[in-house]
């Protein structure tokens, strides 16, 4: 006993083979954890999504979609890749049609009806239009969605659609995910 107390801890030449082992398991245990932690939010934010009930990091994430399209039309807008029809649309315009396209996607990721009015209901609940007169703002929702459909059909240079068309799992895997380590 006393000789093995004199001599230490036992060495052998597999001990940096078993130590890079054990962490080569860590990492995957941990990546592994990552990936189910991500799948089982995914499913609960799709879960939510279908009942109308989003996460700040959701509407986070369409808020950043619906910046991205407000920029594309901007540059479309000056680079006069747009008709002629959209020559009338007043300053900040874009402004408009952004919102009421990500009402229009908060409308449709959670299976609700798709017209002016719930479009413009939403828009109206969410604080995002002050106006008071549903049926006046109705009126301009629509005219936004039909432009809505034609800047789906527009190509920038880059040879995309002005405002591209997003699916709820894009949405979700943009979502900035939770650490394993979240509880």
């Amino acid at each position: 006993m006393t000789a093995l107390i004199e001599h230490g801890p036992l060495e052998s030449v597999n001990d940096a083979f078993v130590a890079a082992h054990c962490r080569e398991l860590e990492e995957k245990l941990r990546t592994d954890a990552l990936q189910r932690k991500r799948k089982q939010r995914r499913k609960e934010e799709r879960e939510r999504a279908a009942k109308g009930e989003f996460s700040s990091d959701f509407l986070a994430a369409m808020r950043r979609e619906a910046i991205y399209r407000r920029a594309r039309y901007q540059k479309a807008m000056h680079t006069s890749r747009l008709p002629r029809s959209f020559s009338h649309i007043p300053e900040g315009g874009e402004h408009f049609d952004a919102d009421v396209w990500q009402a229009l996607q908060l409308q449709r990721f959670s299976g609700a009806k798709i017209t002016a009015y719930a479009v413009t209901k939403r828009m109206l609940a969410e604080g995002r239009r002050e106006q008071h007169d549903i049926n006046s703002a109705r009126q301009r929702t629509e005219a936004a969605m039909e432009r809505l459909k034609q800047l789906g059909r527009i190509k920038l240079e880059d040879g995309s659609p002005v405002f591209p068309t997003l699916n709820l799992r894009e949405v979700l895997e943009s979502i900035d995910l939770a650490s394993t380590y979240e509880k």
